[in-house]
């Protein structure tokens, strides 16, 4: 039944389709196509408090949502409306927190004379639901820039480059970069908001090894990361940039030699879910340690980008809002939207 089913969500930019597949039984089926007003969909993550699908469409070089839903014989369905969460903007990541704010790496591209700006950017959680009453979308909040993530003793190496996967924590966001100066960080934590004086002190770069990483996802103890060729961890409580001399405090997870993970997911449990756009499969690896793991092949994806996960059985529901913190946020974005609609 319902009870039991967990989804792969994948997006396939070349099949111009957003395709999700049951994790027990992987056939892939359909979600959203071309017909629902999609073009070349990347990156994507799964709002599970609001059961939405965040998509980053490349084409139309914006943030689209649907709203999910698991019909009683477990298919998988959006409504067919797709709203717009952030328009002009080139993304590379998305994530969303427990109230459903949306989080992007990325890069605005903003009419002249405003000029481009890699950043990452914040769209509240009141005005993603405002959004989907068919209000348009007011531009994001920019969090993080090059300008408030250079140190003064290293202007010319901003802690966010050109970012790339994002994650988040209660009290933090992780970006990854691509390509980078001689200091920059290839992962990076940051506090969510940052501190209105000397906001590059919340900044703290993890890891050194990797000039381009693709794609990052956290779990409880440590963050994933992915580049050509391997999956890396580090742990989230490291303190330091460096990955020391022989790079074992980085220690590589997965390797294969034509392994290229341009997606990651969390299952909350005890599996990442590995996208590799270079073999064109979903992998899974096991996530409660930093040790060395053969990936294993889940279901063939030729062409995949992007992978979210969605857990629809009622325990994981409740798991994902026991927390008080986010009863409390849940009430007072209640209240919020209560005082909007009047």
């Amino acid at each position: 039944g319902v009870a039991g089913n967990r989804y792969l969500i994948a997006s396939f930019p070349t099949l111009h389709m957003v395709q999700y597949a049951k994790v027990d039984n992987p056939t892939w089926l359909p979600l959203i196509n071309g017909a629902l007003g999609l073009t070349t969909p990347q990156a994507l993550a799964v709002d599970h408090t609001n059961n939405r699908l965040f998509v980053y469409d490349a084409a139309q070089v914006c943030v689209l949502f649907y709203s999910l839903t698991v019909l009683a014989d477990g298919r998988l369905v959006t409504d067919g409306h797709k709203s717009v969460a952030i328009g002009a903007m080139t993304v590379s990541g998305i994530a969303i927190d427990h109230v459903g704010s949306l989080y992007v790496s990325g890069r605005s591209m903003p009419m002249p004379p405003l000029t481009p700006s890699y950043g990452i950017f914040k769209q509240d959680a009141v005005a993603i639901a405002t959004i989907a009453t068919g209000v348009a979308a007011a531009p994001p909040r920019q969090i993080w820039s090059r300008t408030n993530t250079a140190d003064t003793s290293t202007p010319d190496s901003p802690q966010l480059f050109e970012p790339t996967g994002i994650a988040l924590d209660p009290f933090n966001v992780y970006w990854a970069n691509r390509g980078r100066k001689s200091a920059t960080g290839s992962v990076v934590k940051a506090n969510r908001e940052p501190p209105a004086v000397q906001p590059e002190k919340a900044l703290h770069p993890m890891s050194d090894n990797v000039e381009s990483v693709n794609c990052i996802v956290l779990t409880p103890l440590n963050v994933f990361y992915g580049a050509q060729g391997a999956v890396y961890a580090v742990p989230v409580a490291k303190s330091g940039g460096s990955c020391g001399g022989d790079g074992s405090q980085c220690p590589k997870v997965a390797v294969a030699g034509q392994l290229d993970p341009t997606g990651m997911v969390w299952d909350g449990d005890g599996t990442i879910y590995v996208a590799d756009n270079g073999r064109g499969g979903i992998y899974g690896l096991p996530s409660g340690s930093a040790t060395a793991h053969e990936l294993e092949l889940v279901v063939a994806a030729t062409g995949v980008h992007s992978i979210g996960y969605l857990d629809s059985s009622p325990s994981a529901a409740q798991g994902r809002g026991s927390s008080a913190r986010s009863a409390v946020l849940g009430a007072l974005l209640a209240a919020v939207l209560a005082g909007l609609a009047q």
